[in-house]
C-alpha cells in the first residue's frame, strides 16, 4: 500500500490544452513547454473548425488568433471570439526530499506567524475599516 501521507514538491510543470465544454476536442493534452501548448493548440483549433490547410495554396486564407491572459490561464479568441480553449500551467509533483519538508515547514512557520501579527477583528470591524477613508 502506498503512504498516502508523504509529503509531496514539483518535479517539474507542464502545460494542459483543452476546450471548455467539450469532451472530445482533439487538441486536448500536455506539452513540456508553453510555446508548444500555444502554437499545436492554435493549429488544432484551426484543423478543428477549418478544416487541414492545403499546402500547395500559398493564398490561403489566415486566421486572426489571439491569446490573453486574463487570469491564471490563456485563452484562445478567432476574429474576436472566444473559441473556448484554453491553456494552463500544472505541475507534476514528486516525493519532497528532506530538505524539501524542511523549506515546507518554514514557509508555513513564517506564514502562520504574518498571520499571529494580525490585528484580530470581526468580519464586520475590518469591513468598516475598509470603508473608511483614511485621514
Amino acid at each position: 500500500m502506498t503512504d498516502t501521507t508523504a509529503r509531496l514538491a514539483p518535479d517539474h510543470t507542464v502545460w494542459s490544452v483543452w476546450m471548455e465544454d467539450s469532451d472530445s476536442w482533439d487538441g486536448v493534452a500536455l506539452y513540456a513547454d508553453e510555446q508548444t501548448a500555444l502554437a499545436h493548440a492554435a493549429a488544432d483549433w484551426i484543423s478543428s473548425e477549418y478544416g487541414q490547410p492545403d499546402p500547395d495554396d500559398p493564398g490561403q486564407t489566415t486566421h486572426a488568433l489571439t491569446w490573453t491572459k486574463p487570469y491564471s490561464q490563456w485563452e484562445l479568441a478567432d476574429e474576436g471570439c472566444d473559441t473556448g480553449i484554453r491553456v494552463t500551467e500544472a505541475n507534476v509533483y514528486r516525493p519532497a526530499t528532506p530538505d524539501e519538508v524542511a523549506a515546507q515547514d518554514a514557509e508555513r512557520a513564517r506564514r502562520e506567524a504574518e498571520y499571529a501579527a494580525l490585528p484580530r477583528m470581526s468580519m464586520a470591524e475590518a469591513l468598516k475599516a475598509l470603508a473608511t477613508p483614511a485621514a
